[in-house]
């Protein structure tokens, strides 16, 4: 064991064996510390059966990149009415089977999302191909946005519509919505369409005691939000969860229409003035 690096790799039930520098990479080996281990099956103490590597990537140590070699301990039962033969131990260092390490796929993640990395650069700066750090990025990802405790108590909803795929002489263009905290800016969902029943379909999701705590709701100059909101639903006839908050148009919406109102020759008449000012 490397005396002062089981701090530095951070990594709990880990020892650090040896850290080298080999080229541009940094490599460090481990394995987990002793410890009484009991069969999952029958619950009698395992013996160690052997050792094997196994290579990861980790987080780079500043702009070095970080090769991890975990020298994995293979437990076996001695009892031998039981069906447990041998298994290899498993940590929340790594998944089974995975390129990266848990914290370098929540790293890779983290960079994605804060728009300082693309999936093909990180892949390069970590050697392995770019589906390896993508499935990584969308499996880190969906948890986190699929994760009850993300979005909290919101009194002030907004919905806006973003053109997702433009339209082709096949085909239709495709919008998504995004719907966000006013009061914060954070997205708190996306569903693909901007039409009522969509609206209504996403609402059918949420806890209606999510959505009782909503006092009001912000749209753009669109029928089909107002309509979900306000209305009941046509087919069942279930009244909106949302039909007592305030509605309001956003301010960007409300400066648009009028400019195009006063400013654009023939949307409703020529203005007998231009603005001497971007912002007036």
């Amino acid at each position: 064991m490397v005396e002062g690096t089981a701090l530095w790799f951070g990594a709990a039930g880990f020892e650090v064996l040896d850290v080298a520098v080999v080229g541009a990479e940094l490599v460090v080996e481990v394995e987990t510390a002793k410890a009484v281990i009991g069969c999952s099956a029958c619950g009698t103490r395992a013996v160690p059966k052997d050792r094997r590597w196994v290579t990861l990537r980790d987080t780079p140590a500043g702009s070095r990149p970080v090769l991890l070699r975990w020298r994995k301990r293979i437990w076996a039962c001695p009892d031998g009415d039981c069906p447990t033969r041998s298994w290899t131990e498993q940590t929340g260092l790594a998944a089974p089977r995975r390129v990266l390490t848990a914290r370098a796929e929540a790293w890779a993640c983290d960079r994605v999302t804060a728009i300082e990395g693309t999936p093909a650069s990180i892949a390069r700066s970590f050697g392995v191909s770019w589906s390896t750090v993508w499935a990584a990025v969308e499996r880190v990802g969906r948890a986190r946005v699929e994760d009850p405790s993300r979005v909290g108590p919101t009194a002030m909803v907004g919905f806006d519509e973003t053109v997702m795929q433009p339209a082709h002489r096949r085909r239709r263009r495709r919008f998504v919505t995004a719907v966000v905290d006013v009061g914060t800016g954070q997205i708190l969902d996306v569903f693909e369409g901007r039409d009522a029943a969509q609206l209504r379909a996403w609402m059918t999701t949420m806890p209606l005691s999510w959505l009782a705590q909503v006092q009001v709701v912000s749209v753009d100059p669109h029928e089909g939000y107002r309509s979900a909101v306000v209305n009941p639903d046509p087919v069942t006839l279930a009244p909106s969860p949302l039909a007592d908050v305030t509605i309001v148009v956003d301010p960007f919406h409300i400066v648009r229409v009028r400019h195009e109102a006063l400013c654009v020759p023939g949307r409703v008449r020529d203005p007998p003035f231009r603005p001497v000012a971007a912002g007036w």
